[in-house]
């Protein structure tokens, strides 16, 4: 029961942020979540991060498209959908990806915010890689100036088809 009324209340949140207006920022709500809940403020973060990349694959199809594979969809991000993000909604200040193709099978992700959400971030990547039915290992080191959260190094490393 407890992990459905996690689930409901993730969706709730990821409704929410949709309404760029919200009062309260990220964080925010998922630390009431968490204090709601009883879980840890990490794995929620997560969890939203898995949610909402789902979500914005429901609404916005045309911004993943189905020729590419993952680890090329990762390194448009920035590029097409945080750019547009900040065209639609100037206020916003979505992270900052600077994405490294570092071979065929191997992407190494610098991540920032204005928010300490890196584990958002992480679940927006495990999401993105089950959308693409990508097996890969993806480890993360927060930035040591960065311990918050608010800055990471995600590498994504592409594993063969079981």
């Amino acid at each position: 029961m407890r992990k459905f009324a996690r689930d409901i209340a993730t969706a709730d949140i990821a409704a929410r942020f949709e309404q760029i207006g919200d009062d309260r920022s990220l964080p925010e709500m998922i630390g009431r979540l968490a204090e709601m809940t009883g879980e840890a403020t990490g794995e929620l973060r997560h969890a939203f991060g898995r949610r909402a990349f789902e979500r914005f694959a429901e609404l916005y199809p045309d911004f993943i498209p189905t020729n590419v594979g993952a680890l090329d969809y990762l390194l448009t991000i920035e590029r097409h959908v945080h750019d547009e993000m900040r065209f639609l909604y100037p206020t916003a200040q979505p992270p900052q990806l600077c994405c490294e193709r570092v071979s065929e099978t191997r992407l190494v992700i610098r991540y920032s915010s204005e928010e300490p959400i890196a584990e958002m971030c992480a679940g927006m990547l495990e999401a993105a890689l089950a959308h693409f039915e990508a097996r890969a290992l993806v480890t993360r080191r927060d930035e040591t100036e960065c311990a918050d959260g608010a800055a990471a190094v995600f590498d994504v490393a592409l594993l063969p088809a079981a």
